[in-house]
């Protein structure tokens, strides 16, 4: 039975899979989750409460590479209005002024989209507030620094997911 919301992730290194993997158990009853690049029929999986997109940041701030080469077919099946929340995970210790830089990528192609966004998050609540994601003070999404904050990253993504969750409801 199909879920109320999706997860798409891409990963190279094993965090953002160990993250992605995490948040599907803890809401196993509400979350399917795919990884790209996987063959599948987007179009049909893509009518949900709601959509959770999820990168590694990589060189000057880039999406991993299997949304650049899956990603625009992926766009281009989604509702407009449709809801998506965002998580791009970041290295601040090497790449400190490109923290992140994935949910400005994602924001930038969903928002020409007319997609909506759900999930921004207070550069107050982060302890690296820096990177080209910290659009006015807000980032569209949950920025992760998965490596020095691995303890605290699984209990604030979960907080963060539930919060999605409960908001594409109310919608």
């Amino acid at each position: 039975m199909k879920k109320d919301a999706l997860l798409i992730f891409a990963s190279t290194s094993g965090s953002t899979t160990l993250l992605a993997e995490h948040l599907a158990r803890v809401f196993s009853s509400s979350i399917d989750l795919i990884r790209i690049p996987r063959e599948c029929v987007f179009s049909e999986t893509l009518n949900r409460k709601l959509i959770v997109l999820m990168s590694p940041t990589y060189a000057e701030g880039n999406l991993h590479h299997a949304w650049i080469e899956q990603g625009p077919l992926i766009f281009r099946t989604l509702a407009p209005g449709q809801r998506i929340a965002l998580i791009a995970l970041g290295d601040s210790r090497l790449h400190k002024a490109t923290f992140a830089g994935a949910l400005k990528v994602f924001h930038d192609i969903l928002s020409q989209q007319n997609a909506q966004l759900i999930g921004d998050v207070s550069a107050d609540e982060i302890s690296y507030p820096f990177g080209p994601s910290n659009m006015g003070g807000r980032f569209p999404g949950l920025p992760v620094e998965f490596r020095k904050e691995r303890a605290q990253t699984k209990e604030r993504a979960c907080t963060w997911l539930a919060d999605c969750l409960r908001r594409a409801d109310a919608h």
